[in-house]
């Protein structure tokens, strides 16, 4: 299985950068939701306190409700910059490197989409777990992903699998159920991980067993 992408990035990358060209907020508000995502992503909203997050943004904990209500309010001012900035960003960028490509055969583009999507979820697996608890009860937070996440895949994955049923490389399914076959193949790896976050799940038996069932699933 040949990729024909860079390693996946890290969420935090975007995040920190997302921060940094947020014009409207001060540099210790930047340090408070710096501070805030790392401990909820490693701690869990139940077990993080204000004080935890004052100590880890280097301010006093009156700063910390000085500027946020409670600490809801600061999960939601965490959560808005991963939601609308980096998200978005990390799938720019993956559209950018993977779907642009023209592939020789039905196995180098299934092998390159999963290994980039699973070494994703690894990497940024606890802020991603961050996102779908809050999503779960979150309205909002929920529509605003389903937009990015349905943009995310209706453009560039449309043309890359077109490409592969003009060449008679894939099945002459409808692209809704190509992608979704695909995306839920995807999504199960997270779902074992939260579903079993002790056990030690090889990521490589994973890519190798998600390409041969989609490759099996997808030949024409």
């Amino acid at each position: 299985m040949a990729s024909t992408i860079n390693e996946s990035t890290n969420f935090l990358a975007f995040y920190t950068a997302a921060l940094q060209d947020n014009s409207t907020i001060t540099p210790k508000q930047r340090q408070i939701l710096a501070a805030g995502l790392a401990l909820f992503s490693e701690r869990g909203f139940d077990n993080t306190s204000s004080a935890d997050i004052a100590e880890r943004a280097g301010v006093a904990e009156g700063t910390v409700y000085k500027r946020f209500k409670n600490k809801t309010e600061l999960m939601l001012a965490v959560l808005t910059p991963l939601i609308s900035s980096a998200f978005p960003a990390a799938a720019n960028e993956f559209e950018t490197q993977a779907l642009t490509v023209t592939y020789p055969d039905l196995h180098h583009f299934i092998g390159t989409v999963v290994e980039n999507r699973l070494k994703f979820i690894q990497t940024n697996f606890r802020e991603i777990k961050i996102l779908v608890g809050q999503l779960l009860y979150n309205k909002a937070f929920s529509d605003q992903i389903k937009v990015i996440f349905a943009k995310s895949i209706s453009t560039e994955t449309n043309a890359a699998v077109k490409d592969l049923q003009s060449r008679h490389l894939i099945v002459d399914w409808p692209l809704s159920y190509i992608i979704g076959f695909m995306v839920s193949s995807v999504f199960a790896y997270l779902g074992k991980l939260i579903l079993n976050p002790e056990n030690d799940i090889s990521l490589k038996t994973e890519i190798d067993y998600t390409v041969k069932f989609l490759e099996k699933g997808l030949q024409p």
